[in-house]
């Protein structure tokens, strides 16, 4: 699998050091935003879909919430084992129905996704992760606006090689019979490692639910 390998050779070059999880302004956004839209953390469960190095979840797991991450990069997988010592379940995945769940999730991240994923597969992922959230839980979506620099700049993504698309036209995917959309803005953000701001585009979808009459 193309993706697969490429995300493989990415960690296996930078290890620790891969650029999203080394900018301290776009972690601390992350949580910052994410958190608006959360509950008290007791009995709650959060996956971090494409969770890369984990250090969002990891957040969210020290004040309290049960996480389980996945990924689609084997090294991601074994890295992420090792520091778990395999008490936080960790998928190899290629898509969400990777993960033989339904109603299971308070949460679910997908940060860094959509972004690298054809928009051709937006509506599947979607539908996966309405089956895997509980009633009332919500998807947090991130990704690179059409207005960010750097995607307009870069056709191809500069760590896989692989197409990357903005994720601007997410609502046009979204069933409105699924999911109620509680939020979609823009954000700029400091990248430490450039010398310009950041567009980040970000979605917060609330599973709808209907009671069985």
């Amino acid at each position: 699998m193309e993706e697969r390998n490429a995300w493989n050779q990415v960690y296996l070059e930078y290890g620790e050091n891969v650029p999203w999880a080394t900018e301290p302004e776009l972690n601390r956004w992350y949580i910052q935003t994410l958190s608006k839209y959360l509950t008290a953390p007791k009995n709650k469960t959060l996956l971090d879909y494409g969770c890369g190095l984990g250090q969002v979840a990891e957040h969210f797991r020290q004040i309290g919430y049960q996480i389980e991450l996945a990924d689609l990069s084997e090294v991601v997988v074994k890295k992420l084992n090792e520091k778990y010592q395999n008490k936080v379940p960790v998928y190899l995945v290629k898509t969400p129905n990777d993960i033989s769940k339904e109603n299971a999730y308070d949460v679910i991240l997908a940060i860094g996704v959509f972004h690298h994923l054809n928009p051709d597969n937006w509506a599947s992922f979607l539908n996966d992760f309405y089956k895997l959230l509980k009633k009332d839980g919500i998807v947090f979506v991130a990704g690179w606006d059409k207005a960010d620099k750097e995607i307009r700049n870069v056709q191809k993504s500069l760590f896989t090689h692989l197409s990357r698309w903005s994720v601007n036209d997410l609502p046009k995917y979204v069933n409105q019979g699924q999911f109620e959309i509680m939020a979609d803005d823009t954000a700029e953000i400091k990248y430490n490692s450039l010398s310009f701001l950041r567009t980040m585009h970000y979605f917060v979808l609330k599973k709808k639910y209907e009671e069985v009459k």
